[in-house]
């Protein structure tokens, strides 16, 4: 085996390596979303029980309606700032970050099948998996051919 075909290789199998590191990243994005979507979906139950809880609690006991009132209101602020508690926000972002990390994946697999078939040469490996590395570090899902 010459040096090249050595060196091919070893860049090869940098760019698997970059691939691989690339898929990791996505499932524990995946996987901190999912977290975060369930930390959603319970505030959201728990306003919404709170919310109906305080207007059956009025309806049956008309005392202290200021207290109804207040919890009521609460609960519509809470669903107006929703966006702006930090689990929902991180949701939103780690979503994004998902699907833009999945579109790179799917470029970097079609890319590699190119690089495994020995259509490139050592530089050219090397300048794609930088490419790569950049696009994942800066959450660009396009690569330039």
């Amino acid at each position: 085996m010459s040096d090249s075909e050595t060196g091919s290789h070893c860049q090869q199998d940098l760019y698997l390596t970059e691939g691989f590191q690339l898929m990791v990243a996505r499932e524990y994005m995946r996987r901190y979303r999912a977290v975060l979507a369930r930390r959603v979906t319970w505030f959201g139950a728990l306003r919404a029980v709170v919310s109906s809880t305080a207007i059956g609690a009025w309806a049956v006991w008309r005392s202290y309606p200021m207290v109804w009132a207040a919890i009521i209101a609460a609960s519509q602020v809470a669903a107006a700032l929703q966006n702006v508690f930090p689990f929902t926000s991180r949701h939103k972002a780690a979503n994004d970050l998902v699907v833009s990390l999945e579109a790179l994946l799917i470029e970097a697999l079609y890319e590699a099948e190119t690089v495994y078939t020995g259509q490139f040469t050592e530089a050219e490996i090397t300048e794609r998996r930088r490419k790569l590395m950049r696009l994942r570090h800066d959450g660009n899902p396009t690569l330039v051919r």
